[in-house]
């Protein structure tokens, strides 16, 4: 290898890529990234970012797709040039490296909820309501605290309850539910 030549040329994208897959920790890839303007492009174009993410958490696989919402709204791009189809590639390595970041970290899990928008229905308002959602205990003030539809005769007809989350990306990996015992 002569100097000031650049690895992944002298190895082939194929042999690179391989290299790059036995990258366990998404720190390590976030420092490939930053060795040269070369190794950063390659990996975005690569998807390398997404592939680690798949490795960590398979159930990624199943994303039919990732948008980036901004304060301007959802950021919506054309595919049919190559600035446009780069700036989706850095995107998605934007974003699956946030969930790496996310799945390999250390800090305890926090609530991505901020606060409650509504439900589709509340029975018995205000003492039912969908606030009562966010209290882990099943009591308070020593009353119990749930949430409780007015129902619907047709079991087909779906309840949605709906809260502003705290992150624009949130991963949610478990979400509790505690039926009543009444």
């Amino acid at each position: 290898m002569e100097n000031g030549s650049d690895l992944l040329e002298w190895l082939g994208p194929d042999a690179s890529i391989r290299v790059f897959s036995y990258l366990e920790h998404p720190a390590d890839l976030v420092r490939a990234t930053a060795v040269s303007r070369s190794w950063r492009q390659f990996v975005i174009a690569n998807g390398l970012s997404k592939s680690l993410c798949t490795k960590l958490c398979p159930e990624v696989s199943y994303f039919s797709g990732i948008k980036e919402i901004t304060p301007l709204g959802t950021v919506q791009l054309d595919e049919s040039n190559s600035t446009t189809e780069w700036r989706n590639h850095e995107r998605d390595h934007k974003i699956y490296t946030y969930i790496n970041s996310f799945l390999v970290s250390t800090e305890g899990a926090t609530s991505c909820i901020s606060h409650c928008i509504g439900a589709s229905s509340t029975d018995h308002f205000p003492e039912e309501s969908i606030e009562n959602t966010l209290e882990p205990r099943e009591e308070v003030d020593w009353r119990q605290s749930y949430w409780s539809s007015v129902g619907e005769m047709d079991p087909a007809v779906p309840e949605s309850l709906m809260y502003l989350l705290n992150y624009d990306l949130a991963f949610v990996d478990e979400i509790m539910i505690r039926p009543l015992q009444s």
